[in-house]
This record gives C-alpha cells, sequence and structure tokens, in this order.
C-alpha cells in the first residue's frame, strides 16, 4: 500500500512488482494505492486484496529538507503526524493474518 499520488505510485508498483517477481519467480504481488492516512480508503484496499500474508507498512511523507533554524515549523509537524498517522492507520485496519 502507497500513500504516494497515483501516478508516481503506479511507477513504483510496477517497478516493485517487477523487481519481486524477477528475484522471485511464480509469487503473487498485489499492490493498492490509497491515502494512508485515510481509514476508508485503507479499508477499501484491504477489501480489494481478500488473502495478505505479507504486509509492508512503509507509509510517510519527507517534507522539504533545510537545516532547522530554516525549517517552517507547522510544515514539519504535518509531517510527522501525516507519517505517524498513516502508518497506525495501516496498522489498525490491517485484517487478521490468513494463516
Amino acid at each position: 500500500m502507497s500513500d504516494l499520488p497515483a501516478p508516481t505510485s503506479t511507477y513504483h508498483q510496477i517497478s516493485t512488482q517487477e523487481s519481486i517477481q524477477k528475484e522471485f519467480p511464480g509469487t503473487q504481488l498485489l499492490t493498492a494505492s490509497s491515502d494512508a492516512s485515510k481509514l476508508a480508503e485503507v479499508k477499501a484496499a484491504f477489501d480489494k486484496i481478500r488473502k495478505i500474508h505479507v504486509l509492508v507498512n512503509n507509509a510517510g511523507v519527507l517534507g522539504r529538507i533545510s537545516p532547522i533554524k530554516d525549517a517552517n515549523i507547522d510544515e514539519w509537524f504535518s509531517g510527522i503526524e501525516t507519517s505517524l498517522k498513516s502508518s497506525f492507520t495501516v496498522a489498525w485496519a490491517f485484517p487478521e493474518p490468513c494463516c
């Protein structure tokens, strides 16, 4: 599951899927794109993928990088909030393990 905008995540999802399937032939890999900070979108993504064996919960954002004295406090805290909320939301909504 990715919290990137759809066109970017589609590219990364395809690239990642191809890399994994090349290294592990026969592996079925399903990806889903959503705003990981929004519970309804996360649940909808899990509903599309019925059986989950492994979940890589790697949601988060990276804001503008600058020296701390030049950082915008509100932007910095917004990035922290988004990253924490996204990771928590995905973990909280994760269905019972299949096996």
